[in-house]
């Protein structure tokens, strides 16, 4: 599968301007001296004198509502204190430079957790149920800033081995865009600028879960990844086999079936849905998924060969089934599994005519003067079925030559019976070699 991570250009967030109340100044003062310490402090204990106060009211109204707006201006300020704390570790992550990975992730948390609270407070009706927000500007622009540094965080973790830790970080970057300070628009309008980096953090979240084999929260989550085209063969991998270890038959084959239309290189897939049907012996259904493929695109040639291994290994219709890998052949002539079942088609059509006894004569160790005719007419018949799966195999050999394993036994088989010794020797030679 591929690797997860994937690094955006990291950008510095600038801290914004904030009103300049007694608060903030004594704040800023000791912000400018890089008290973040006494900075916090302040805050915390102007925090607990809010809170007092708020308690004291409601002795007297046990409806008295908290000071929002006061609690605003605190929550936003311990922002931008944690987020002057960040900063620094940021600019070592954008230089390429050894940094407190622990700090990064404690700051990031703590200055979104703060400008979130923040805009909360700020748009929390007051006590005549009106809204007078002073500081959404602020918290907005800054955890735009941030938007991204949750998916750095998750690369950090992922680094340090903290598989859990890296999967809430990635989710975190996921939740980030739908953050209450955001209007729907501007989610849509982040995701849509970011898609790739958002499908990719999808992705991450659900291959973090497959590789501890935490089936249900993979399937709770994979749909989501479901977008991420360059990894989109991947991500139906880790959904069968999350289905297949929750024992979900139905859900695994209506998987399959939807990576079989959906994924370019689906070969795999559709083998494995060909081999359940057969295991089932459920041409109808093979039938039927083939049938809809082909409906929704004629030109789908995995459509056409799954349509032809369907007639060929389940109803053993030779004639339909060499129009079905014919018409996968003309969309795409190099087609190795194709011109490999073609081939088939054509031997296997004479083992199933001996088995129902049709040849009389061609198998015998010896005939009569009077069975000659019959017996070289059987031959000639029989030989027309290896001469016609002859070039399809040795077009599977020139496709993948150094692959004997696939195209030699058929070959050989050919060779065989067109009586070319010398190529069918030089085949079990190559084939003997591959198998040592």
């Amino acid at each position: 599968m591929k690797k997860f991570i994937l690094m955006a250009g990291f950008a510095l967030c600038g801290l914004a301007a904030s009103a300049q109340s007694a608060l903030v100044l004594k704040v800023d003062e000791k912000l400018n001296k890089q008290d973040y310490a006494g900075a916090e402090q302040v805050l915390v204990d102007e925090l607990a004198k809010v809170n007092a106060k708020w308690e004291k009211a409601k002795l007297k109204d046990p409806a008295a509502l908290i000071d929002n707006s006061k609690l605003a201006e605190i929550y936003n300020k311990l922002g931008d204190v944690y987020g002057m704390q960040f900063n620094p570790e940021l600019m070592k992550a954008a230089q390429g430079q050894p940094l407190d990975t622990v700090k990064f992730c404690n700051m990031l948390d703590n200055s979104v957790e703060y400008y979130t609270k923040s805009f909360v407070c700020d748009n929390t009706p007051d006590a005549k149920g009106k809204v007078k927000a002073k500081f959404n500007t602020s918290n907005r622009r800054m955890l735009m800033g941030m938007l991204d540094y949750f998916y750095y965080s998750g690369v950090f973790k992922n680094q340090n081995q903290d598989i859990k830790g890296s999967r809430d970080e990635f989710r975190k970057f996921l939740n980030l865009r739908k953050n209450p300070a955001f209007t729907a628009s501007q989610q849509d309008s982040i995701y849509n600028v970011k898609r790739d980096l958002y499908d990719q953090a999808a992705f991450n979240v659900s291959l973090l879960y497959y590789q501890d084999k935490d089936w249900d929260n993979v399937l709770a989550t994979v749909d989501d990844a479901m977008n991420n085209k360059d990894n989109l063969h991947d991500v139906y991998i880790i959904k069968q086999q999350a289905l297949l270890a929750k024992g979900d038959s139905v859900a695994w084959v209506n998987c399959l079936g939807e990576a079989v239309e959906r994924v370019e290189n689906n070969t795999n897939f559709m083998e494995q849905l060909i081999y359940y049907y057969s295991q089932k012996n459920d041409a109808k259904s093979a039938n039927a998924l083939a049938d809809k493929l082909i409906k929704n695109n004629a030109e789908n040639k995995t459509a056409w060969y799954m349509k032809g291994c369907t007639q060929l290994n389940l109803e053993q219709d030779f004639v339909g089934c060499r129009e079905s890998f014919k018409k996968c052949l003309e969309l795409d002539p190099d087609y190795v599994e194709a011109n490999l079942n073609m081939a088939f088609s054509y031997m296997n059509e004479v083992m199933v005519n001996r088995a129902n006894d049709k040849y009389k004569y061609a198998f015998r160790s010896s005939y009569t003067s009077k069975e000659k005719d019959a017996y070289m007419a059987e031959l000639e018949e029989i030989q027309g079925f290896y001469r016609n799966a002859m070039p399809y195999a040795e077009k599977a050999r020139t496709l993948i030559p150094d692959q004997p394993k696939r195209w030699a036994p058929a070959l050989s088989m050919i060779y065989a019976n067109l009586r070319m010794k010398e190529k069918a020797d030089e085949v079990d030679a190559i084939l003997s070699a591959a198998n040592q």
